[in-house]
């Protein structure tokens, strides 16, 4: 392995460029191909960087915490300053425009960074690993409720409020689509596949507190999920087994899951509307239909009092969603529509479902995109010879 044969003071230097690495991997000014590169480079160094840190008391000379304290924080409140000005100035003018492309991209760029850096201390365990339970939950909280704060000696960051227009209608609402930019860096930490296999059931135990008090705060009232929730729930789904997460944690995602495809089921033209504001609307609906996808294939008992809600807002989405810039979206619903046929307590309410189901894939027939016709008319077959 090339670590073990780097000299004690090739790694010290690499330790020294870890700064730098971390102003290129937040800089606008670069290729996100090149900063992707270095962010690589910088979770090499912490993962196999010595654990001198762990002869000393305080953990404050840990490389993670010099780049939060020095580089991240810095930069992630100026750069949430900058978004609240751009989505106040939006609201006072009135109007449906765009928001500062750059000053939503930096946020996003801090925040995923931020990510990198809480994986590669999970990752890297010991005194590091509280570090990266601390990103953990504070991508969490900040997602959650709007507002975190990382530690005591630091001021709160206020990324977001919660207003009644938004909680009405979240796909429209630039605050709830900004609420997606922490969820999915806390989803880009929890696919991390390296370090072992007990730091995300640590960190799933760390934050879902946070999580299943915001499930049901919004439980008790009859807004749509908000998408930042949503988000989080879904990555979790996706990319944590039912024996970390918990099979009584995954029950109390469900209707949650299911209230976000339902809401997206009957808001498509919205969808398509708010790709005005930003593309996470949508990204987010593909993590809804994925997360779904594994359910009904691994844990489909958990989805059967859900069945005749899910099989009529599949077919919904097939028939709203025609534009090509969907297909992907759309191939992903019709895998699910023929995961529900093999559904083992759902037959029933397939058969009844039947009729209006193989109308819109026959529909599908005359889709411009072949892959779309040629998955319509595999899934059209098989709901004519299992029902």
């Amino acid at each position: 392995h090339v670590w073990s044969k780097l000299e004690a003071s090739s790694i010290d230097g690499l330790k020294s460029m870890t700064p730098y690495l971390a102003q290129f991997c937040m800089s606008p000014d670069h290729k996100p191909y090149a900063r992707s590169s270095a962010s690589s480079c910088l979770f090499s160094t912490i993962f196999h960087a010595s654990n001198d840190e762990e002869q000393c008391d305080d953990d404050e000379y840990a490389i993670v915490h010099q780049l939060l304290d020095n580089n991240v924080f810095p930069a992630l409140e100026e750069a949430v300053e900058s978004l609240k000005a751009d989505v106040s100035d939006l609201a006072c003018k009135e109007t449906s425009g765009f928001v500062s492309a750059s000053s939503f991209s930096r946020v996003e760029d801090i925040l995923n960074f931020m990510s990198v850096l809480g994986s590669a201390a999970e990752c890297k365990g010991g005194p590091y690993a509280r570090v990266g339970d601390a990103i953990a939950k504070f991508l969490v909280e900040l997602t959650c409720t709007g507002m975190a704060k990382f530690s005591s000696n630091r001021e709160a960051i206020e990324l977001i409020s919660f207003t009644k227009d938004g909680k009405e209608n979240p796909l429209m609402n630039l605050s709830a689509h900004i609420s997606i930019l922490s969820a999915s860096a806390f989803g880009n930490m929890l696919s991390v596949q390296n370090g072992g296999p007990f730091w995300r059931q640590r960190i799933t135990h760390k934050t879902l507190p946070t999580i299943l008090k915001a499930l049901q705060e919004q439980s008790q009232s009859q807004y749509p999920p908000a998408l930042g929730t949503l988000a989080i729930i879904c990555h979790m789904l996706c990319c944590l087994p039912v024996s970390v997460l918990g099979g009584s944690h995954v029950r109390q995602f469900v209707p949650t899951l299911v209230a976000g495809l339902v809401y997206y089921s009957k808001n498509t033209s919205v969808v398509v509307e708010s790709e005005m504001l930003s593309s996470k609307a949508s990204g987010l609906l593909s993590i809804v239909i994925t997360s779904l996808a594994k359910m009904l294939s691994n844990s489909p008992d958990d989805l059967t009092k859900f069945m005749e809600i899910i099989i009529p807002s599949l077919s919904l989405l097939c028939a709203s969603i025609i534009s090509n810039e969907y297909i992907p979206i759309q191939v992903l619903v019709l895998q699910c529509l023929e995961l529900a046929t093999k559904h083992p307590h759902a037959r029933n309410t397939a058969q009844r479902e039947k009729e209006q189901v193989v109308a819109v894939l026959s529909a599908l027939v005359d889709h411009p995109s072949s892959i779309i016709r040629h998955t319509a008319v595999q899934v059209r077959n098989v709901w004519y010879s299992t029902l």
